[in-house]
């Protein structure tokens, strides 16, 4: 069933050709399917892009600070859509902070993606709740990536000082908290504390760890000190939950 531009000429055209988007990408970016926006292409006469060039770009996955972030991020709040079928292989996230947001739609340009945004404003009942910011961006290459990518391969990947702080940074703005002048960090998965744990031996940052146990899991919170929470936020400086 056909549907009505949501895009003018222009406003498509700049997207395709200017920006580079791919069909899939712009579809992403309006929730509408690649088919529409093939459909309107078609409707405004306007040409497409070689098919060598269209499969040519790739991202670059050899390790540095942008890349280590985005896994941070990946290991603490964010996730995958990856769906064959439909054509579908996202890295999402979702977060209520917009300093975390704009962190990792930044990230994902940086790496050589063409993230999409957009605000889900929640109410329930008579309460306003803190919107959702939803950053995402289209990748088959960087999805299959992630999803052969272990906690293992972190111990001999994240080789630098920078690497090491630029993971830590994602994963304490996702999984940490600021109270009472110390950092904490929480997660039930007991390899990536393991992880975690390491890469702050490896930067010079002592701490504890506490087994919390639940009716139905374990949570397992990594607690560092006044005095040395000054030194990690000073390595990692995260853009949000410090003082």
């Amino acid at each position: 069933m056909k549907m009505e531009p949501l895009l003018t000429k222009d406003e498509l055209e700049h997207l395709y050709w200017e920006e580079r988007l791919t069909q899939k990408q712009i579809g992403d970016r309006l929730g509408v399917w690649d088919a529409h926006i093939s459909d309107w292409m078609r409707q405004y006469h306007l040409a497409v892009r070689p098919i060598s060039e269209r499969h040519a770009h790739r991202i670059n996955l050899a390790m540095n600070e942008t890349l280590a972030y985005f896994l941070g991020i990946m290991y603490g709040d964010g996730g995958i859509f990856d769906n064959a079928k439909w054509r579908t292989h996202q890295v999402i996230l979702n977060t209520t902070s917009k300093e975390l947001a704009l962190s990792f739609y930044k990230t994902l340009c940086v790496m050589g993606l063409h993230p999409y945004r957009f605000r889900i404003n929640r109410k329930k009942e008579n309460l306003n709740w803190n919107p959702i910011f939803r950053i995402g961006a289209s990748s088959r290459q960087v999805v299959e990536w992630y999803k052969n990518l272990t906690l293992l391969d972190l111990y001999t990947l994240l080789k630098t000082t920078k690497q090491v702080s630029a993971f830590l940074r994602g994963i304490y703005e996702s999984e940490g908290t600021w109270y009472r002048q110390s950092c904490f960090i929480s997660n039930r998965n007991r390899e990536l504390v393991a992880l975690i744990s390491w890469l702050l031996i490896k930067i010079g940052i002592p701490h504890k760890i506490y087994h919390n146990k639940r009716k139905n899991a374990t949570d397992i919170q990594i607690y560092i000190n006044k005095t040395n929470s000054v030194k990690f936020l000073e390595l990692v400086k995260p853009c949000i939950k410090k003082p």
